[in-house]
Formats: structure tokens, C-alpha cells, sequence
């Protein structure tokens, strides 16, 4: 038997982590992917009682208010809320105890927290808003809007596929607070913030002292290049940042769970 990555234990595991993920915050999550009519109906309800019997809510502020909701709930609450208790002695000790190895065991917390959750508030926010804008006269769906932009830019024609940027960014910012959730025992978010604070300051001293000593970027080639290579540079070298940001932090996350022994 393999004894490292065995599909069908995955398998079993998957869904035992999915299990536990909705008994920890299948609530939260529901609330999550109903935040646009939570939060149009609350500031209806608000509108009535302080603006004189009148209705005020207004559709775009509670898309918007909603997708940020959403976002910090799922990068600072939800790994914590699911996988914070790694941490503790005896529920460290029952999860290490489960009959997955730590490859497994990896893949699986990449997949609920990177993929299938998210996925999930993704859905639901976009089912609720359009319920919304079947209901209520006047209610334009943003998130769909939000999808993809197509526009200049001085007069250059600009294609930014929006969601895939929204994405990278949720799913790396996500990967941050789930390392700090199996790190420390207490006052997780906190002080994976303060960690974050911290690298942030290490990065603009390391940015000051190359500036101080007259290093340079090469930009010359802006003034030669093609929309189009620009654009392809740009998108290189956010990929290539990405991509070692996801190894990075993988890496730390996995050796994290390799020390796990209780």
C-alpha cells in the first residue's frame, strides 16, 4: 500500500474534511453566500427607522459591502474557525491519529480552503444576487460586470480578466491565515497580521537600501515596447511572483503539518 498518496484514502479523507468543514462553519458559510440580501434588507430596515418611513438601500453599496464581507470572513475567519484547533494538544493528536498521510492531508486542506470553499461563497453570492436582481426592480448584478474588464487605458485596449486576478489574490491571502491557523496556538489572526506587518516593513527597508544605493530598474524598453509586450511582461512577472509567493507559502504550510506528531 502507498504508504505517501494513496487516491482512494484522499478520497475518504476529502470527505471526512469536507464534513468537518460544514460542522464548523456550515452556518457561516450560508450567512457568507446570503450577505446580498442580508445586507440590502438591514440597510432597508435601517433606512426606515432613521429616513422617515422611506426605503433607501442602495443595490451597488451592498454588492460591494457584501463581496468585502465576504472576503474577510473567508481569508481571516475561516481558516482559523476550520483548521485553528491542529493546534490544540488532543484535537492535534486525533487529527494526526487519522489514517491519512501528511501528502494527503495536505492536498486535501489546498482543496477545501483554495478551491472548494471559496468556489462555494462564490456560487452562492452570485445566486442570491441574482435572486435579488429577480425581486427587486432596479437591482444590477456588479459581480457579473466585475468578471472581466474591457476598456482603454490612454487609448490602448485593455482585457483584464478580473476573476482570475480576484482569484490569486484571495487564494494566496487565504493560504497566509491558514499557515498562521496550524502555527500559533492563540490569537491566530492577530498574530499572523503582525507577521504580515512586520515582512511589510522588512520589504520597504530592503527597498529603501537598494534605492539609497543607486540601484535602478532597466525601464528603457517602455519607451520602444509594444502594448502588447508590455502586457506580456507585466502578466510574466506576476505570475512568476505568484507562483513563488504559492511555493513559498505551500512549503512553509506542509512542513508545518509534517510537525505534527503529538
Amino acid at each position: 500500500m502507498n504508504n505517501v498518496f494513496d487516491i482512494k484514502r484522499f478520497w475518504k479523507y476529502l470527505v471526512y474534511d469536507l464534513r468537518q468543514t460544514v460542522a464548523n462553519f456550515g452556518i457561516g458559510l450560508l450567512v457568507v453566500g446570503a450577505l446580498p440580501v442580508v445586507i440590502y434588507l438591514a440597510t432597508g430596515v435601517f433606512s426606515l427607522v432613521f429616513n422617515h418611513g422611506q426605503w433607501n438601500a442602495d443595490p451597488a453599496t451592498t454588492q460591494i459591502c457584501a463581496a468585502i464581507a465576504a472576503v474577510i470572513v473567508l481569508i481571516m475567519v475561516f481558516p482559523s474557525k476550520v483548521y485553528g484547533s491542529i493546534t490544540d494538544r488532543k484535537a492535534g493528536a486525533s487529527w494526526a491519529l487519522i489514517p491519512a498521510s501528511v501528502p494527503e492531508k495536505f492536498v486535501s486542506m489546498l482543496l477545501v480552503s483554495l478551491v472548494i470553499v471559496p468556489g462555494v461563497v462564490v456560487l452562492m453570492l452570485f445566486c442570491f444576487n441574482a435572486l435579488m436582481g429577480w425581486i427587486v426592480p432596479g437591482y444590477e448584478d456588479l459581480f457579473t460586470q466585475f468578471l472581466r474588464y474591457d476598456g482603454t487605458a490612454d487609448g490602448v485596449p485593455v482585457q483584464v480578466n478580473t476573476f482570475w486576478l480576484a482569484f490569486v489574490s484571495l487564494a494566496s491571502s487565504i493560504l497566509v491565515f491558514l499557515l498562521g491557523a496550524v502555527t500559533f496556538k492563540k490569537s491566530k489572526v492577530g498574530k499572523t497580521i503582525l507577521c504580515l506587518m512586520g515582512l511589510s516593513i522588512l520589504f520597504s527597508f530592503c527597498i529603501s537600501l537598494l534605492a539609497h544605493s543607486g540601484w535602478k530598474p532597466d525601464i528603457a524598453w517602455f519607451e520602444t515596447a509594444t502594448p502588447e509586450t508590455i502586457s506580456s511582461r507585466i502578466n510574466l512577472g506576476l505570475n512568476l511572483v505568484n507562483t513563488v509567493v504559492f511555493l513559498l507559502l505551500g512549503g512553509c504550510l506542509y512542513a508545518r503539518l509534517r510537525t505534527i506528531k503529538y
